[in-house]
């Protein structure tokens, strides 16, 4: 018993010795940094109407290389050109839209990523179904990091406007016909309204082929029946609300909406009672 619990130290230490002199050596390894944009390529992106921040991430790969760098990035129009030749489509965001506030950023010693601000103006309703591209690049960085020449280009793709209140929700609640209230039928899913206007987003409703509007003024909502949707004969009870804050690292309002309405379905008039919930 004693042989063995003198073996099993002996291993215990050998061990420590071992995983002590990996990470020595990790410790003094040294892997040249590189920068890249990991949103490399093209990306759809919706733009907020009126003036706002877009910030592009900026990265930093590489082992115990801790330099400080000045990294220089430009709208790259000579690689908007090449861009252009497979993707004809598409045209380059006018100026009116956008400015940078400087094309420089200094990635810190620490630092693994940093953002690239992007100041967007002038948008409004008119803004939507744009094939608008604007072409980021990183072209030098200071101290000898590297450039990945893969992931060096980002072709930002602002197709159309997004109100303050789009977002991604969680949609929890029970529909149920007014004659049976017995009938019930839970709720629960994950939706991403679209900006109709300023104050108005469209979400698909708890039936088939049934759209909704929601009306948004003075922290109270409405909700009505989109286009297409006439069918379902759908009224607000007077009952639906709306709370909520800015939020200004998502630029928008982050609160929930609290719906009650009803709709007619296969002669049947339904009583809607849904919570829907921002999450992102």
């Amino acid at each position: 018993m004693l042989f063995r619990k003198q073996t099993i130290s002996m291993i215990f230490i050998i061990y420590l010795a071992l995983f002590s002199s990996c990470k020595k050596g990790l410790d003094e390894v040294e892997y040249p940094s590189t920068i890249y944009i990991p949103q490399s390529g093209l990306s759809e992106h919706t733009v907020l109407l009126g003036e706002s921040t877009y910030s592009l991430g900026v990265y930093k790969s590489g082992v115990n290389n801790k330099v400080e760098s000045t990294i220089k990035i430009v709208v790259d129009t000579e690689a908007f050109g090449e861009f252009i030749l497979s993707n004809p489509s598409y045209e380059l965001l006018p100026e009116k839209y956008f400015s940078i506030p400087n094309n420089e950023v200094l990635m810190g010693e620490e630092d693994e990523n940093i953002p690239f601000n992007i100041h967007l103006k002038n948008i409004d309703e008119d803004y939507i179904n744009k094939n608008y591209v604007l072409p980021i690049s990183i072209v030098s960085a200071s101290n000898g990091l590297s450039i990945n020449p893969d992931k060096s280009s980002a072709f930002l793709h602002f197709s159309r406007f997004r109100n303050l209140y789009e977002g991604q929700y969680r949609i929890k609640g029970v529909v149920f016909p007014i004659d049976d209230p017995t009938e019930i039928r839970k709720i629960d899913q994950v939706t991403s309204p679209i900006s109709e206007t300023e104050n108005i987003l469209r979400i698909s409703g708890p039936e088939a082929g049934m759209n909704l509007l929601l009306v948004i003024s003075n922290n109270g909502v409405k909700v009505e029946g989109a286009s297409g949707s006439e069918d379902f004969l759908i009224q607000d009870s007077g009952a639906s609300t709306y709370s909520g804050q800015f939020d200004s690292i998502y630029q928008r309002f982050k609160g929930e909406f609290k719906l009650n309405y009803t709709y007619t379905l296969n002669d049947k008039k339904v009583n809607a009672i849904i919570e829907m919930g921002f999450i992102l």
